[in-house]
C-alpha cells in the first residue's frame, strides 16, 4: 500500500492503510507523534483520521495532536455482514455526535450507509445502496486517487450527501430524512468515476468528463460544465476554482459559480519523453495548484491557479514511488514511500 498524506490541521499525518500514522509538525517537519501499533487506519475525514477495530466492535480517530479517541459500533455491523465489511468499510465523516460510514453487505449489489451514535454505537438511520463498487474500490485510497470530496458520499453543515447508481442524496445527518434527491444528467458510460464536492453553497457532481451543480438546499442543477478533454480521475478544490485532472497529463479548471472553463494545461509536456504521462490527484493551496506527476522520477508540478502556468516542478529519485501532495496556505507537502517534504509556493 503505497503511502499517503492528510493534513489535520496543524500537523500532517503520514500514513498507509493498515500500516498505522505518524504526526509532523506542518512548520519543521519535526514528529509529534506516532499512532499504537493496532491502530490500523483506513481513511481521513474532516481533519480527522479513522480506524475500525478487527472485529469492527470499535471505531477509533487520531485528531491533529494525535490524541487516540473511540466509540463502540454496537450492532451497526452484524456478525452475518462482517465478512465483506472488513474489505470495505468507510468513514464519510463526522458532525455532532453522528458519524456516517458504509460499508457493503454482500458479494455484489448490495451496501449500507449508516449514522452512528458516537458514544454509544447507537444506529440512528440506515439506508440501503445498490452500488458497491464506490465502497470498497477506492477505501483507504480517497485522496491518493482522487482528492478533493467523495467517491460515495459526505459530511457538510448537518447533512450526508452520498451518490447511489446515479442519483445524489441529500440526507439529514441527525434523522437519516432524505431532504432531496437529483437523478444525473450525465451522458454516457454509467462506470465513469464520480466525485461529490462540496462549495459554499453547491455540490459540485463530477461525473466522467463532465460536471454539474446542485443548489445545495434544493438539489437543482445550477450550471453543467463544457464537456472536459480527459475523463476526470482525480479534482481539487481551490478558492473559485475546481481542478480537473485525467489520466493522460491534462489539467482543466472551471470556475466553481458558473461552469465555465478558465484554462488547461498539459503537465506530461514537461516530463522526458518516454517517462510516462500519468499522475495522481491534485492538491489545492493559495492561488495554486499541486499536481503529482507519475514518471521515471516520480514528482510534483505547481500550477498558478490563475492561468495554469507551470511555476516549477520537483522530482525525488528514480528509487521512490509516486509522490501524493496535501496543500494548505502558500505550502505543499509531498510524500512517497521514503520521504516527506514540504515546499512553500510564491505564485
Amino acid at each position: 500500500m503505497e503511502a499517503q498524506i492528510s493534513l489535520l490541521g496543524p500537523t500532517v499525518a503520514w500514513w498507509a492503510e493498515g500500516q498505522g500514522a505518524f504526526g509532523y509538525d506542518t512548520s519543521t517537519g519535526r514528529q509529534l507523534w506516532s499512532s499504537a501499533p493496532d491502530f490500523q487506519a483506513v481513511e481521513e475525514a474532516g481533519g480527522l483520521l479513522y480506524a475500525p477495530s478487527a472485529d469492527l466492535q470499535t471505531l477509533s480517530w487520531l485528531d491533529s495532536a494525535g490524541t487516540n479517541h473511540s466509540s463502540p459500533l454496537g450492532s451497526t455491523v452484524p456478525a452475518a455482514q462482517q465478512t465483506y465489511a472488513q474489505m470495505s468499510l468507510r468513514v464519510l465523516g463526522a458532525q455532532g455526535q453522528v458519524v456516517v460510514l458504509a460499508f457493503q453487505t454482500v458479494e455484489e449489489g448490495g451496501g449500507v450507509i449508516t449514522g452512528v451514535e458516537l458514544g454509544t454505537g447507537r444506529d440512528v438511520w440506515r439506508h440501503a445502496i445498490a452500488q458497491t463498487d464506490a465502497v470498497y474500490t477506492a477505501r483507504g485510497a480517497e485522496q491518493l486517487l482522487s482528492g478533493s470530496g467523495s467517491n460515495l458520499g459526505l459530511v457538510a453543515d448537518g447533512r450526508c450527501y452520498y451518490q447511489d447508481n446515479g442519483v445524489t442524496y441529500a440526507v439529514d445527518l441527525a434523522t437519516g430524512k432524505i431532504l432531496w434527491q437529483a437523478a444525473s444528467t450525465a451522458s454516457g458510460n454509467g462506470t465513469l468515476p464520480y466525485r461529490l464536492v462540496r462549495t459554499a453553497d453547491l455540490l459540485l457532481v463530477v461525473h466522467g468528463q463532465t460536471v454539474h451543480a446542485l443548489d445545495e438546499a434544493s438539489g437543482k442543477q445550477r450550471w453543467t460544465s463544457p464537456t472536459v478533454p480527459e475523463v476526470a480521475l482525480g479534482c481539487a478544490l481551490g478558492t473559485g476554482r475546481l481542478l480537473l485532472a485525467g489520466a493522460f497529463g491534462t489539467a482543466y479548471c472551471l470556475d466553481t459559480a458558473t461552469g465555465k472553463g478558465l484554462w488547461h494545461t498539459t503537465v506530461a509536456a514537461t516530463t522526458p519523453t518516454g517517462a510516462g504521462t500519468s499522475f495522481r490527484a491534485p492538491s489545492a493551496g493559495d492561488g495554486f495548484f499541486a499536481v503529482p506527476v507519475v514518471q521515471q522520477a516520480s514528482g510534483v508540478a505547481v500550477l498558478s491557479a490563475a492561468d495554469g502556468a507551470i511555476r516549477w516542478m520537483a522530482r525525488g529519485s528514480a528509487a521512490e514511488n509516486v509522490w501524493t501532495t496535501a496543500a494548505s496556505g502558500q505550502m505543499v507537502y509531498c510524500a512517497s514511500s521514503t520521504t516527506l517534504r514540504a515546499y512553500r509556493v510564491s505564485v
